[in-house]
């Protein structure tokens, strides 16, 4: 459960941070705690590939959520922090491992990226504005063409008891023959799922092309 938990926040955050401590009283004699990019942090060493320090916000004031319980992951200790009322205790524990007590867990991560990328990339976010503006359309043309294009268009015919040019009657009976089809939108709405595949890298297993709209849905599956 912990390792699933952390695999998801290494998508989102584009990483996470596993770390092990020594447990207190009631607890087991090895603790291993997983940290979100929000709730913990790192400095990399660029000559070693590894965490130089590390820092964990381990428990927060449920009202003000403040931080009142914080621990620094050295190459020597594990500095144990905690808020007495106004003021800061330190609790010191050294180790001899000769590195931070603390792993990231790093999604695509990259040279100049050590920390990985997060997997709601900007093509990720564009694309669900997309999908978004194509279901508010949908939802526009639907609401607006439930009414007979007849009675739409009828105010319009009454205002305007004059006589009119070919042109201007030809082009109204064309307005008055436009019908809504939602097709179009469920087409696009179709293909949205499968558009983040290639930017996240996840399978999605594709239908026949000819396969109706009602139906495609059915077949794309998410890994």
């Amino acid at each position: 459960m912990l390792y699933r938990q952390a695999t998801t926040s290494e998508l989102i955050h584009s990483c996470s941070f596993i770390t092990v401590s020594k447990g207190g009283a009631g607890d087991p004699p090895v603790v291993m705690s997983a940290y979100d990019a929000e709730t913990a942090a790192a400095l990399w060493d660029s000559r070693r590939k590894k965490i130089k320090s590390g820092l964990t916000i381990v428990d927060v004031d449920p009202k003000t959520r403040e931080p009142t319980q914080i621990n620094l992951y050295t190459n020597s200790a594990i500095i144990e922090i905690s808020r007495n009322g106004n003021t800061w205790d330190a609790d010191y524990k050294p180790h001899k491992q000769g590195r931070p007590l603390m792993e990231p867990m790093v999604y695509r991560p990259s040279l100049d990226r050590p920390f990985g990328k997060s997997r709601v990339s900007r093509a990720v976010m564009s694309i669900t504005d997309s999908a978004i503006r194509t279901a508010v359309r949908t939802e526009v043309s639907s609401e607006f063409f439930t009414k007979p294009a007849k009675g739409i268009f009828w105010g319009q015919i009454r205002s305007s008891l004059r006589k009119i040019s070919k042109w201007e009657g030809v082009h109204r009976k064309y307005l008055r023959g436009i019908e809504g089809r939602g097709r179009g939108y469920s087409r696009v709405l179709g293909n949205c799922p499968r558009l983040p595949c290639s930017h996240t890298w996840i399978h999605a297993k594709i239908w026949p092309p000819n396969l109706p709209e009602k139906q495609a849905f059915r077949y794309h599956r998410w890994a």
